[in-house]
């Protein structure tokens, strides 16, 4: 766990569906997405899926899982277990209330990342950036990829999105 300004991320449990549900209902209106899809990734990757808390509530959530390049998976969709030729971290979704936001959060939140990326034996993190929020990944050392016409496919129900990705932290 890592703490700033009171707030810390710890591990994500299925406790935390419930408010993750309803924050990313907050943050991402555009892009609807079931509880059980939450749970499911939460259970099927559990070293790589944080929430924010102040001590009492959630403030955001961070949902990523083992992956393959070049791939962009569907939304609010349930996959019974992730790809054995995983190798990168896809970070899913990192949304923050509006309180949580300036704080150094997704800083920290990128070094939990790339330790269990690490644990985990991948390469590197990659993203679909939504919203035009690419030139604040840009911040965070992700640089754009190009996405072949299956990526623009799969894309397809995030709106306008950007393949990006990044190196993970040194050990």
């Amino acid at each position: 766990m890592t703490e700033t300004r009171g707030l810390r991320w710890r591990a994500a449990t299925e406790a935390d569906v419930s408010e993750i549900d309803r924050i990313a209902k907050i943050i991402h209106p555009d892009l609807p997405e079931r509880p059980e899809t939450f749970a499911e990734k939460i259970a099927l990757s559990s070293s790589t899926n944080f929430v924010v808390c102040d001590g009492k509530n959630v403030r955001g959530y961070a949902i990523a899982y083992p992956w393959r390049m070049e791939d962009i998976p569907k939304l609010d969709a349930l996959f019974g277990h992730l790809p054995v030729d995983a190798s990168v971290l896809f970070v899913h979704d990192v949304a923050l209330l509006p309180s949580a936001r300036s704080l150094g959060l997704v800083e920290e939140l990128l070094k939990l990342l790339s330790a269990a990326g690490h644990e985990l034996d991948l390469d590197h993190m990659t993203l679909t950036a939504v919203y035009g929020s690419e030139e604040a990944w840009f911040r965070y050392g992700f640089r754009r990829a190009p996405m072949n016409e299956k990526m623009k496919t799969q894309a397809a129900g995030y709106g306008e999105a950007v393949y990006m990705t990044r190196a993970f932290d040194p050990e």
